[in-house]
Protein backbone atom coordinates (compact mmCIF):
# COMPACT_ATOMS: atom_id res chain seq x y z
CA UNK A 1 0.00 0.00 0.00
CA UNK A 2 1.47 3.43 -0.74
CA UNK A 3 1.27 6.00 2.53
CA UNK A 4 -0.95 8.78 2.73
CA UNK A 5 1.51 10.66 4.20
CA UNK A 6 4.80 10.42 5.74
CA UNK A 7 3.26 11.01 8.80
CA UNK A 8 -0.31 9.43 8.80
CA UNK A 9 0.41 5.64 10.05
CA UNK A 10 -3.28 4.15 8.99
CA UNK A 11 -6.55 5.18 7.82
CA UNK A 12 -9.90 3.53 9.16
CA UNK A 13 -13.56 4.59 7.58
CA UNK A 14 -16.78 2.82 9.35
CA UNK A 15 -19.97 3.85 8.10
CA UNK A 16 -23.56 4.43 10.31
CA UNK A 17 -26.47 2.52 8.57
CA UNK A 18 -29.32 2.12 11.52
CA UNK A 19 -28.51 -0.69 14.24
CA UNK A 20 -25.33 1.32 13.99
CA UNK A 21 -21.01 1.78 12.97
CA UNK A 22 -19.97 -0.76 10.55
CA UNK A 23 -16.43 -1.34 8.47
CA UNK A 24 -17.31 -1.88 4.65
CA UNK A 25 -17.38 -5.10 4.22
CA UNK A 26 -20.51 -5.30 6.65
CA UNK A 27 -22.43 -2.51 4.96
CA UNK A 28 -25.26 -5.11 2.58
CA UNK A 29 -26.76 -1.84 1.67
CA UNK A 30 -24.97 1.46 0.84
CA UNK A 31 -28.29 3.57 0.24
CA UNK A 32 -29.03 3.14 4.29
CA UNK A 33 -25.35 4.72 5.18
CA UNK A 34 -26.61 8.06 6.89
CA UNK A 35 -22.94 8.43 8.52
CA UNK A 36 -19.35 8.01 7.91
CA UNK A 37 -16.55 7.76 10.92
CA UNK A 38 -12.79 8.11 10.02
CA UNK A 39 -9.84 7.80 12.29
CA UNK A 40 -6.38 8.64 11.41
CA UNK A 41 -3.66 7.34 12.94
CA UNK A 42 -0.46 9.84 12.94
CA UNK A 43 3.06 9.15 14.50
CA UNK A 44 5.91 11.86 15.34
CA UNK A 45 8.74 11.87 12.63
CA UNK A 46 11.47 10.38 15.06
CA UNK A 47 12.02 7.35 17.02
CA UNK A 48 12.85 7.73 20.70
CA UNK A 49 10.89 10.73 21.57
CA UNK A 50 9.61 8.79 24.55
CA UNK A 51 11.01 6.18 27.11
CA UNK A 52 8.14 3.41 26.61
CA UNK A 53 6.28 2.28 23.48
CA UNK A 54 2.88 4.51 23.37
CA UNK A 55 -0.28 2.82 23.90
CA UNK A 56 -3.40 3.79 21.99
CA UNK A 57 -6.97 2.52 20.85
CA UNK A 58 -7.43 2.58 16.41
CA UNK A 59 -10.22 1.12 14.91
CA UNK A 60 -11.73 -0.41 17.90
CA UNK A 61 -8.01 -2.70 19.10
CA UNK A 62 -5.77 -1.25 21.98
CA UNK A 63 -2.42 -0.86 20.22
CA UNK A 64 0.90 -0.92 22.21
CA UNK A 65 3.81 0.50 19.57
CA UNK A 66 6.83 -1.25 18.24
CA UNK A 67 9.10 1.55 18.39
CA UNK A 68 9.32 4.69 20.72
CA UNK A 69 7.67 7.32 18.64
CA UNK A 70 4.79 9.31 19.57
CA UNK A 71 1.07 8.91 18.56
CA UNK A 72 -1.77 10.09 18.01
CA UNK A 73 -5.34 9.52 17.28
CA UNK A 74 -8.08 12.13 15.63
CA UNK A 75 -11.48 10.74 15.27
CA UNK A 76 -14.17 12.22 13.17
CA UNK A 77 -17.88 11.32 12.66
CA UNK A 78 -20.25 12.87 9.86
CA UNK A 79 -23.55 13.22 8.98
CA UNK A 80 -24.55 12.52 5.20
CA UNK A 81 -27.45 15.13 5.00
CA UNK A 82 -28.50 13.71 1.98
CA UNK A 83 -29.08 9.77 3.14
CA UNK A 84 -30.95 11.99 6.52
CA UNK A 85 -33.33 13.53 3.79
CA UNK A 86 -33.63 12.12 0.72
CA UNK A 87 -35.24 14.19 -2.03
CA UNK A 88 -35.38 17.16 -0.17
CA UNK A 89 -37.46 16.30 2.53
CA UNK A 90 -36.77 17.64 5.46
CA UNK A 91 -37.72 16.47 9.53
CA UNK A 92 -40.37 18.24 11.44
Amino acid sequence: PQPLDALVVDLALRYFVADGWRRAAQVNDWTKVTGVSAELLVASPQDGLVDTASSYVFDGDRVTASDHRLYRVYTTAVALRNALHPNGATSS
